[in-house]
């Protein structure tokens, strides 16, 4: 990967939306005091995210490719940003969820006959709902097989989609920058359980079917590790440190006869507060 020399106006841009789409988080919390009976929980966190994938529009396709041993030097020269936040709102075993992903990666590739430069903002906004079906609500705290639980969960998933791209094939270059906006529903279940006192463990799998042909729109896995920092056992509001690993596969014809196409994976490191 090379770096790509892009105006400063279109970063501050770009880190603006994902630090307002964090921030966002931080407003139903106002009104938890007023609220009885419901437990709250705001996380946070960092996606170190390798990004394969491309866009096609114009007949020409053009190609983004950053592996894990590249994510470091991306984010150094402002080709990769990824943050990501979550918000939980749960009544015993009913719970209300609100994610925030913001995603903006540049590359360059090619050769002396073609030349490649692509930039894609990535920003979804997830609104949805679970239920658990199996095992108790987190606050009995068993351990073990015993705390298992299961909970399916629904909602919707709104993406706000740029792409632009200059691809030059001999003498002909072909550019392109165009925006979408669409949301999609998606099914999933999250499962889990609390290995020992203060480390639990959870997955997340879910689906959005509207996508590209055969092709779903959507789909990912999340598997975290949660461990409770002691000393905050007793506290109105416990802190825990998250580890885990994301995947998200993303494949839509946004319009304008163009094709987005991502993989984004890797670990998730960041802290939540419960209270």
């Amino acid at each position: 990967m090379r770096n790509v020399a892009e105006p400063r106006r279109d970063s501050s841009i770009a880190i603006g939306a994902l630090v307002i789409a964090c921030i966002s988080l931080l407003g139903p919390r106002a009104a938890s005091a007023a609220a009885g009976g419901w437990e709250f929980e705001i996380a946070p966190y960092l996606w170190l995210s390798e990004v394969h994938g491309s866009v096609s529009a114009k007949n020409r396709t053009a190609n983004i490719d950053i592996d894990f041993g590249e994510i470091f030097d991306a984010l150094g020269a402002g080709d990769l940003l990824n943050l990501a936040g979550h918000f939980e709102a749960r009544h015993e075993k009913l719970a209300l969820f609100y994610d925030a992903d913001g995603i903006l990666a540049r590359d360059q590739n090619g050769g002396p006959d073609f030349n490649a430069k692509v930039k894609s903002m990535l920003v979804f906004f997830e609104f949805g709902g679970a239920y658990r079906i199996i095992g108790q609500p987190p606050s009995v705290g068993a351990t073990g097989l015993g705390s298992f639980w299961l909970e399916p969960l629904f909602g919707v998933r709104y993406t706000h989609n740029k792409n632009k791209f200059d691809v030059r094939v001999g003498q002909e270059t072909t550019d392109f920058d165009g925006t979408t906006n669409f949301a999609d529903p998606f099914l999933g279940g999250r499962l889990g359980f609390q290995i020992i006192k203060d480390l639990g463990w959870s997955f997340r799998g879910d689906v959005a079917p509207f996508g590209t042909g055969a092709e779903p729109g959507a789909w990912q896995i999340q598997s975290y590790f949660r461990y409770l920092l002691p000393w905050t056992e007793n506290c109105s509001v416990k802190w825990d440190v998250i580890a885990g690993y994301r995947l998200l596969h993303f494949d839509r014809k946004p319009g304008n006869r163009v094709e987005a196409d991502y993989t984004f994976r890797g670990p998730v490191i960041g802290f939540s507060a419960r209270f």
